[in-house]
């Protein structure tokens, strides 16, 4: 489908997740994508069975620096929820029921945003569930779904992409209270890799600033970009 109107797309502002319900099936949800504008907004386009497309626009009115499908975790029902950063705050709204499940303040504002299963320093999560994890200047902060802050990191500079990982079965031997680590690029040339708010398990110097992050099976593997237009993969 296409996206028509006057809205500017930012590039890296797409997402895809089940935000409402399907009309023409109980207890489903449909496919929807959902982009942020230049001019504050979030529009959630979701293709119809009959070809056509339905478009929800929420209003911002901030800049939008970042946005995330937090998925339920596995056994859980209901709609996805979208997580929302801007140069100030962070949101985790649910489209199905337009609200707010919580919103947060960000004075070091948000430059990038994952989705991890767990993290280890975050066993105050209720029920073990997965949380929005939030990179900023000189800072990552993680959340879980009642909006409480359970992870807390410094790094050496503004964080420009986040990506979780499951680690392989000697890493979670070595780690045994990690399900999963964090990767971490940011505006200072590095690539670091967490299993804690505290440990640091690898710090990898780069030629330029490290822009995108992406899991290529969701192990010990995962795809790089840098500003300079240089990608790679580590494992």
């Amino acid at each position: 489908f296409t996206v028509d109107g006057d809205h500017s797309i930012v590039r890296g502002l797409a997402t895809v997740g089940r935000f409402t319900s399907d009309g023409d099936e109980d207890g489903k949800f449909a496919t929807s994508l959902a982009l942020g504008t230049a001019e504050g907004k979030v529009l959630i386009v979701t293709p119809t069975s009959a070809g056509e497309r339905k478009v929800v626009q929420l209003n911002v009115n901030k800049k939008i620096t970042a946005l995330a499908t937090w998925t339920r975790s596995e056994g859980e029902s209901g709609a996805d929820l979208l997580c929302i950063a801007t140069s100030s705050s962070l949101s985790a709204y649910d489209v199905e029921s337009n609200s707010d499940v919580f919103y947060r303040d960000m004075p070091d504002g948000v430059s990038a945003l994952s989705i991890a299963d767990a993290l280890p320093g975050s066993s105050a999560v209720e029920g073990g569930g997965s949380v929005v994890l939030a990179g900023g200047d000189c800072n990552i902060k993680g959340f879980d779904r009642g909006g409480g802050e359970v992870f807390w990191t410094i790094t050496g500079d503004r964080v420009m992409a986040l990506e979780s990982l499951k680690p392989s079965a000697e890493g979670l031997q070595q780690h045994q209270f990690a399900t999963s680590v964090l990767v971490c690029g940011t505006d200072d040339y590095q690539i670091r890799i967490l299993a804690g708010e505290a440990e640091v398990i690898a710090d990898i110097t780069e030629a330029d600033a490290v822009c995108h992050l992406v899991s290529l099976d969701h192990r010990n593997r995962f795809g790089y970009g840098l500003a300079n237009g240089t990608v790679g993969v580590y494992e």
